[in-house]
């Protein structure tokens, strides 16, 4: 069957609406430089609704014309349209009732392509099953018609060799970033380089706590260091001083007279002994 136009026959366009255009135009220009001008006021609220509607009224006239145009250049197309549809309809379901076919089979073959590729996965899996499980290796590369069936149990075999040689890499790590690693290398896909970077990340937090007890462990020993010579120099001795630590706090408000070093001596006594204290005048 063949599809024909029979009228109208190919034209290059449709006859174009000839109308007083230039003219038109010009007078819209006119009279909207003409109203733009006019300086209203509030007395004049009659004059602005009159000269809205006689603008409204030329727009609307106009708009008319456009739409009756329209209507007439389309009403030809719409029935064509019309027709088209009623006419592709039963092919449209026809169509769909063979596309629906199509996946049927397209649906059996993928299916029956998956069962055969995991009995090669079973084949060559060996010890992996937990690192790789089927769903996380199953690629749409399989499912191609042009992919045989040798081809896909190459690229497995290639894809587990390259995870016992990262396994073996993961082993070779200090026994404490193994099992990081290993969550690394599974959540990442298999990823050495993700689980290599876990390990990376783990050391230098480990570095940061370790530079951090050094520097604590250091203020401690200075601390203790300038304590016992305040100590030894206020003649307090040792029993005195941890009997002093383990008392209850007390307030006791006095004025000190000494020289500026006796004075900072003081202080300094008593920001390492850890004593409270404020100025309270001179």
């Amino acid at each position: 069957m063949e599809f024909e136009i029979l009228n109208p026959q190919e034209v290059a366009a449709l006859p174009q609406v000839r109308w007083n255009f230039e003219e038109i135009k010009r007078y819209a220009v006119e009279k909207a430089d003409e109203y733009k001008g006019i300086a209203y006021t509030e007395d004049d609220a009659a004059a602005m609704k009159s000269d809205r509607a006689d603008i409204n009224r030329f727009i609307k006239a106009i708009e008319a014309e456009r739409i009756k145009k329209k209507k007439e250049y389309l009403e030809p197309y719409n029935v064509f349209e019309a027709q088209v549809k009623e006419v592709l309809q039963p092919l449209r379901e026809a169509e769909g009732v063979i596309a629906r076919g199509l996946k049927e089979i397209d649906d059996k073959w993928r299916a029956e392509r998956k069962e055969k590729v995991r009995e090669i996965y079973n084949k060559v899996i060996g010890d992996l099953g937990e690192i790789a499980p089927f769903d996380t290796i199953d690629d749409e590369s399989f499912y191609r018609k042009s992919v045989s069936m040798k081809a896909i149990e190459e690229s497995l075999k290639n894809l587990f060799d390259r995870i016992r040689a990262d396994l073996t890499e993961i082993e070779a790590l200090p026994e404490k970033y193994q099992a990081a690693a290993l969550r690394a290398y599974k959540t990442s896909g298999n990823n050495l380089s993700t689980a290599l970077a876990e390990v990376r990340r783990i050391q230098q937090d480990e570095e940061i706590i370790e530079e951090r007890k050094r520097k604590a462990a250091e203020q401690e020993a200075r601390t203790k260091a300038l304590t016992e010579q305040l100590y030894k120099v206020s003649g307090v001795s040792t029993e005195q001083a941890a009997q002093m630590d383990a008392e209850p706090i007390m307030k006791l408000e006095f004025r000190v007279y000494g020289t500026r070093e006796q004075i900072l001596a003081l202080r300094d006594f008593m920001v390492a002994t850890d004593l409270k204290f404020e100025r309270v005048g001179v």
